[in-house]
């Protein structure tokens, strides 16, 4: 049987209503009517502490004159160092050859990028930012991101993100296809359809055509901006679908992006076999429902 082909990314209409293709990345979503599906949002697992935390005890270590930091018989290299985080070659690289990896971690025990408070979370993306911006100069393509969860490859209970870099020839749309002009028709596509959340000093929106159900757009002319608009924004998500697994994507080029993905229902097959993605919760209706919720941890008193 001969393999399924995509739709022609070129194309610029959809042949279906329902078919919607990312500026961004060139992916499509597929957006059927699913109202009378009922269907359960997935929650975020943690993984088992193991013993002590790894990342809390490279935390507490000193830096000798080389910048390593010593944790019994292991030593990691340390590439950048904060008040509230900290930044160490990742000994795991998932390349091997043409490739670089780095770990930025928070210097304090939470879970989720949420936890921190916004100085501690400004402070953190301005180390995954500068870091993939680096590694940026040296390889074709490079990625930063966080994985919260164990459905989404969350491995540590400890919040930490990651910058990953290789020269590999592969076909990556998100990394090789972002231009100026593609953000700008995913903003004014939000616009039209009503998609925008906030638009205070950063610019928070539901893409038309998203990853996956939920996701959420932030683009923010510096890292202040973004870190409060991240913060008060996945309070807003948290509020309407739970504690839910979720990848964070940072880049600073041509703009400052944050893409808050959540991963609210098993993958499957469809990806893989078909090309494109489907998408459970309409946008319009998770930009209403995060317009309406409160950007900030519930109120603790009764």
């Amino acid at each position: 049987m001969a393999a399924p082909v995509p739709p022609d990314p070129s194309a610029e209409r959809s042949p279906s209503p329902a078919l919607r293709r990312d500026p961004l990345t060139g992916c499509w979503s597929f957006h059927p009517d699913l109202a009378h599906k009922p269907f359960t949002l997935a929650r975020r697992h943690l993984p088992e502490p193991g013993g002590p935390c790894v990342f809390c005890a490279l935390a507490a270590e000193p830096v000798d004159a080389d910048g390593n930091i010593r944790n019994g018989d292991e030593v990691s290299h340390l590439v950048a160092n904060g008040a509230h985080a900290f930044a160490l070659e990742n000994r795991w690289r998932p390349f091997e050859a043409a490739s670089g990896a780095e770990l930025v971690i928070a210097r304090r025990h939470v879970t989720a990028l949420e936890d921190l408070s916004v100085p501690e979370l400004a402070e953190f993306l301005t180390l995954l930012v500068r870091l993939g911006s680096r590694q940026g100069r040296r390889f074709q393509r490079t990625l930063c991101f966080v994985n919260i969860g164990l459905e989404v490859n969350g491995t540590q209970p400890h919040l930490h993100g990651q910058v990953v870099s290789t020269d590999l020839a592969v076909d990556a749309p998100w990394s090789a296809t972002f231009l100026p002009e593609s953000l700008d028709e995913d903003v004014t596509q939000a616009r039209e359809a009503g998609l925008v959340i906030d638009e205070g000093a950063a610019l928070v929106y539901c893409p038309w055509a998203p990853t996956a159900s939920g996701e959420v757009r932030i683009l923010a002319p510096d890292i202040s901006a973004l870190a409060a608009a991240l913060h008060g924004t996945l309070w807003r998500l948290r509020a309407v679908l739970g504690e839910f697994p979720y990848n964070l994507l940072v880049r600073d080029a041509p703009s400052l992006l944050a893409q808050v993905v959540p991963r609210l229902s098993a993958v499957g097959v469809l990806p893989d076999y078909f090309g494109l993605t489907v998408v459970t919760l309409p946008p319009d209706e998770v930009a209403r429902d995060l317009r309406a919720a409160r950007a900030a941890p519930p109120d603790p008193s009764p």
